[in-house]
């Protein structure tokens, strides 16, 4: 969590200019890949620019996701004058039930992208009071004292825009997640025009996606993967498998135009899947007809060699549809030796040893499997060193904001930027919840708000904290041993017990003697106390608890959690 001076208390620029400022901070997005948050303020407005979640990393056991700690706009609400999208991926939309949960605001996005927030909110079951307001790429609109104009992006999702939005402290670009595709599909392509428009006129700031600094050249374009996929399907003569995500329209059509080259028949497994396909053909974004399209009851009397079963799970989620077809445990379809699986996903870091373990199941069956690290059958949507270079030279800022990126991914950006000749007082490293204020003079940091991370573990927003995920982190690691006793509540004696359960320590049949050692100390611990003492249940559990942990390390050297339970009878 960051904290520090209020916004309002900041000193006025060093030469005494007190007109209003602009004002830029992030509530997720910097020193992170994911829950993307943006605001800006100008003289008591604001608008924000995504809304994101973050999956949770490793050490978070049993947390679903991750969102941006959003008290400082929720003591702002009446500033918030609009929520700016600049696509439908999860980490810039997946927040936004929970902030909409205490906060009316209208939301603008492309077709697609409001598609994919409205299947959300349905779900969540807030869509009938959400205001979403289509935007069209380049024409501009008002959200008072800013004028938006969205520019069309190429990305690896289709209908992706950037923002430039012209300030009272002069323009600012928000370049959203990117890349320079050289063969993009038929209407999807990167407005250079507008970029180089506002360039010549001046760009006060460039906030810039970090992500993909670290690798060398220019973004391999999709159509390579589109290569790639159609080799496989040429040569296939049996199932054929594929999974990617359900957000990737693009690469999904391609999928279903192969499916017809080829005469398969497309079935669709996952929930997201089927719905986000559902909405992007009602929308027009997908075209395919409905004949292709087949129920998964019909999958096992079609010919092996006229299936292809579209699927989530690349990332080897333990119900997913892959992880059970992996196991010979989904109840349509039995891989068998011959058949083809191809996992056109990105690898996302901390999920390899689940994947190559998906792929070790399904390698076993005799099936044979495409991934990233063997063929090009996925293209990243995040622009490589030299397409990040051009969009610095084509939009000239004055400062630059390295956003969306690990701390080593923003220090990057920030050397790349000065070997083009950016100085360096003209690069802020930011981290969320800093500060940072434009006027007609320069720019500084200005203080710091509260920004922070809540869990969100099912129904439960906000209440698993780090004493939750200790505990669970202990269990994982070292287990539970529980011991109950029945007291009698008049004469204080033990009427039953001690029984001893164990979860994730020992197996009870094979350490009987240790445990009837450790029962044989909690009567020792029990005796220690007069009638009068043992009223006072919460003190004889803690003697009971300290002495059991001590034998235990002893005994095992190991340190399971100790939950004695007393039962009055």
């Amino acid at each position: 969590m960051i904290s520090g001076e209020s916004l309002d208390s900041t000193p006025p620029f060093p030469d005494g200019n007190r007109s209003p400022a602009l004002r830029f901070l992030s509530l997720g997005g910097i020193g992170e890949i994911g829950m993307n948050c943006y605001i800006l303020e100008y003289n008591g407005h604001s608008i924000m620019i995504d809304c994101g979640q973050m999956q949770p990393e490793s050490e978070m056991l049993g947390i679903d996701l991750v969102i941006p700690d959003f008290s400082y706009l929720f003591e702002r609400k009446d500033q918030l004058r609009g929520i700016i999208l600049t696509h439908g991926h999860e980490d810039h939309t997946g927040a936004l039930p929970y902030l909409l949960s205490r906060i009316t605001a209208p939301i603008y996005g492309t077709g697609l992208t409001l598609g994919f927030v409205k299947v959300k909110l349905k779900e969540n079951k807030m869509l009938e009071e959400a205001r979403l307001i289509e935007i069209i790429p380049g024409e501009g609109f008002e959200i008072a004292p800013f004028r938006i104009v969205p520019y069309r992006v190429t990305h690896s999702l289709a209908d992706s825009v950037g923002y430039v939005i012209e300030t009272p402290a002069g323009n600012v670009v928000f370049s959203g997640d990117y890349k320079l595709e050289t063969d993009p599909r038929p209407g999807d392509y990167f407005d250079y025009k507008t970029l180089s428009s506002y360039g010549e006129r001046g760009v006060l700031a460039l906030f810039a996606d970090s992500t993909n600094v670290e690798r060398p050249g220019t973004t391999p374009s999709e159509s390579k993967v589109t290569d790639t996929l159609d080799r496989i399907f040429r040569k296939a003569d049996r199932t054929l498998v594929i999974s990617t995500f359900a957000s990737s329209i693009h690469r999904i059509q391609n999928i279903l135009d192969l499916a017809s080259k080829y005469d398969r028949y497309v079935f669709l497994s996952g929930l997201n899947m089927v719905r986000n396909i559902r909405m992007a053909r009602e929308m027009g974004y997908l075209d395919i007809s409905e004949e292709r399209i087949r129920d998964l009851r019909e999958l096992e009397e079609t010919p092996p060699e006229r299936r292809l079963l579209l699927s989530t799970g690349s990332q080897g989620e333990p119900l997913s549809v892959m992880s059970r077809l992996a196991l010979d445990r989904f109840k349509w379809l039995n891989l068998e030796k011959g058949d083809t699986v191809i996992i056109s996903a990105r690898v996302i870091p901390g999920n390899e040893k689940a994947i190559l373990q998906l792929i070790n199941h399904l390698s076993r069956r005799g099936t044979e499997v495409y991934y990233e690290w063997t063929e090009h059958v996925h293209s990243s949507g995040h622009a490589y060193r030299e397409d990040m270079k051009h969009l610095i030279q084509l939009t000239r800022p004055r400062y630059l904001v390295p956003i969306h990126g690990e701390y080593r991914h923003l220090n990057a950006h920030k050397k790349l930027a000065m070997e083009l000749g950016m100085e360096e007082e003209s690069i802020f490293i930011q981290e969320n919840g800093m500060v940072l204020e434009f006027n007609g003079e320069g720019a500084r940091r200005a203080g710091d708000v509260e920004a922070s991370r809540v869990l969100i573990d099912g129904n439960m927003v906000g209440d698993t904290g780090n004493v939750v995920l200790r505990d669970r982190h202990h269990l994982s690691r070292d287990g539970m041993l529980v011991i109950i006793l029945a007291i009698d509540s008049h004469s204080g004696t033990i009427v039953s017990g001690p029984d001893i359960l164990t979860r994730g320590f020992v197996f009870a049949d094979e350490n009987e003697d240790l445990l009837n050692r450790a029962k044989d100390l909690v009567l020792e611990v029990f005796d220690t106390f007069d009638p009068e003492s043992r009223e006072d249940w919460g003190v004889m559990k803690e003697s009971v608890r300290r002495a059991l942990k001590k034998f235990l390390k002893n005994e095992t050297a190991r340190f399971p959690m100790i939950l004695p339970v007393i039962i009055e009878i």
